[in-house]
C-alpha cells in the first residue's frame, strides 16, 4: 500500500495516519512526511506519495478502521450492504484479497467491482 492510499482509506484524517506511524520506531519517516502535509501534497512529491509502506504499519492503521466492506455474490465490494448474502470482510481483509486499490476506490466511491 502506498502512503497516499493509506492517508485516503483512513478518510484523509492525516493526524491519525500519523500517530500511528509514530507508534512504531521503524516508521518514523512517514510520520515527518506527514508533518507537512500541505506541502507534500502541492509539491506532488511522488518519492514520498507513492512510498510502499511496510506491511506492520499496513496491517496496525487497518486493524483501526471500525468499517465493514460487504462482498456481493456479484463479485462488488460495498460501504454498504445490499443482501444478506453479501459477505462481511474487514478492512485488511478487502486488502488482502483484493489489493489495496480495490479498497481505496471502496472508501472514495462506495463500490469496487472485483
Amino acid at each position: 500500500m502506498k502512503l497516499w492510499q493509506l492517508v485516503a482509506i483512513m478518510d484523509k484524517d492525516v493526524q491519525r495516519v500519523q500517530a500511528i506511524a509514530l507508534s512504531n520506531a521503524e516508521w518514523h519517516q512517514f510520520a515527518t512526511w506527514l508533518g507537512d502535509d500541505t506541502a507534500l501534497v502541492q509539491t506532488q512529491d511522488r518519492a514520498k506519495l507513492d512510498a510502499e509502506l511496510p506491511i506492520s504499519l499496513v496491517q496496525t492503521a487497518m486493524a483501526t478502521i471500525d468499517t465493514q466492506f460487504y462482498l456481493s455474490k456479484n463479485g462488488v465490494i460495498q460501504s454498504k450492504p445490499t443482501s444478506r448474502e453479501d459477505e462481511v470482510l474487514s478492512a485488511m481483509e478487502v486488502v488482502a484479497r483484493h489489493g489495496a486499490d480495490v479498497l481505496e476506490e471502496v472508501c472514495e466511491y462506495g463500490s469496487a467491482s472485483v
